[in-house]
């Protein structure tokens, strides 16, 4: 089936096709800087050339053959308290070039790492009394100030079960997120419930009611940061913090913020710290008419909270974490479209689930969860064989495991970031789509 690119589109969704497509995503809002002075930039034949050297661009990168545009871009998301240095919030992220497919997954702040040798050894020269296991947090009070978001980085990279490295960083302030959210005019969103924490030693005082509100810039900040009356701590203000990043998503493409571009990305530039070169934005800038917001997908570390010698931590599931690292790696292999930048853009349809048969399992501490969804999804039609509990343990992700590839997406907005895999083995037992619940529901 082809689809013929809209060639019309307005200057806002293009902007913001550039704000996700070229790595920084969402919550930070950094990338508003770059991407927006990219794409304004773009339109003109000549670039003056104080402006080039003011933003370090590179005219010998970006060229018209698509030279030094890697398959996979990998970027981290700083967002830090109003200590300047300290990240209360940590994305890493994901955009592959090929599939166009963005995967961010947030990283609890209080994420236990043990620092690798040569990041312990050269902190520990620094300040002798660095301890080697930490909250992830942590490392830029341990690190030289120049280098506090680089150690960060080196950090996540050595906390991840994968060999990966990360291409670019973002990092940036509650100071400008708060200016940013009233300069687009709030965010509409429902918070989940009431949210009151005073603490004057951090000059904090969160209070806010359950409902749909239009949120300014303090109210989003007070939202993105209370965390003390969630069950789960860090993990449900993970929760609320993911659905603030869509909300702003949709509310960035009302044609209201078009003229306020230029004002936001001056906003972000002069506060974000960051590797990202405009040059590096100009680069991936071709994938804009391409992009489609639909491809994000975000998710949280697998893991679990823990108490360890007195120290509240959130210790990461290796065996779980490369199990998401994998699933996002074959649905970059399984993907059943491509983009060609230059012709017509072939998609094929995803395969129905409605006359499938549906098997829901439940490997949570949760009574009768299963059987919930299951009246839940035979109520929109699907069809429900077995309702039962998962005897292999306790899962942390939900996952949609189906028989074909390209199958399985109309059930993934009855859960919550669910990881959708191909078995072929389900076939064999007369099964189409096994749903097994896992803890994050």
């Amino acid at each position: 089936m082809k689809k013929k690119k809209n060639k019309n589109k307005s200057l806002i969704k293009k902007f913001t096709k550039v704000f996700l497509g070229s790595m920084i995503v969402l919550f930070t809002i950094a990338s508003i800087a770059i991407a927006g002075y990219a794409y304004i930039i773009s339109q003109y034949e000549g670039i003056d050339m104080s402006l080039s050297d003011l933003f370090g661009l590179d005219k010998d990168k970006d060229d018209d053959n698509g030279r030094n545009i890697k398959e996979q871009v990998n970027f981290v998301v700083l967002g830090v308290d109003d200590d300047g240095y300290r990240p209360d919030a940590i994305l890493f992220g994901m955009f592959n070039t090929t599939t166009l497919d963005i995967d961010i997954i947030s990283i609890p702040r209080d994420t236990r790492v043990e620092l690798q040798d040569p990041l312990y050894s050269t902190l520990v020269e620094r300040r002798s009394n660095t301890p080697r296991v930490m909250k992830i947090n942590g490392v830029p009070a341990y690190s030289a100030v120049n280098m506090r978001n680089e150690y960060t980085v080196e950090a996540i990279e050595d906390l991840l079960p994968i060999d990966i490295e990360v291409d670019y960083y973002v990092k940036i302030g509650l100071g400008t997120f708060r200016e940013v959210v009233d300069m687009i005019g709030g965010v509409e969103m429902y918070v989940p419930q009431d949210m009151y924490y005073p603490d004057p030693y951090q000059d904090l005082y969160i209070n806010l009611e359950e409902g749909q509100q239009l949120l300014n810039g303090a109210q989003a900040e007070q939202l993105v940061r209370f965390r003390s009356g969630y069950a789960d701590q860090d993990l449900g203000r993970i929760r609320t913090q993911q659905e603030f990043m869509k909300q702003f998503a949709n509310q960035i493409l009302e044609e209201r913020n078009a003229l306020n571009i230029m004002n936001i990305a001056t906003t972000i530039l002069e506060s974000a710290e960051t590797n990202v070169a405009l040059s590096d934005a100009l680069l991936y800038s071709r994938f804009i008419d391409d992009f489609d917001v639909d491809r994000l997908k975000m998710t949280t570390l697998p893991g679990t909270d823990r108490y360890i010698g007195g120290v509240s931590y959130f210790i990461m599931d290796e065996e779980e974490t490369r199990v998401l690292f994998q699933s996002i790696e074959e649905q970059y292999e399984d993907t059943n479209h491509y983009i060609d930048n230059d012709e017509d853009e072939a998609i094929e349809e995803p395969i129905s689930s409605i006359d499938k048969n549906i098997e829901v399992l439940n490997s949570t501490n949760v009574g009768g969860l299963a059987g919930r969804v299951s009246d839940t999804l035979a109520q929109e039609g699907f069809t429900i064989v077995n309702v039962d509990n998962y005897p292999s343990g306790t899962y942390e992700t939900t996952r949609i495991m189906v028989s074909a590839p390209n199958m399985g997406e109309d059930l993934v907005e009855f859960f919550n970031e669910p990881i959708i895999e191909v078995n072929e083995s389900l076939s064999t037992e007369e099964i189409d789509i096994r749903i097994i619940m896992g803890s994050n529901q």
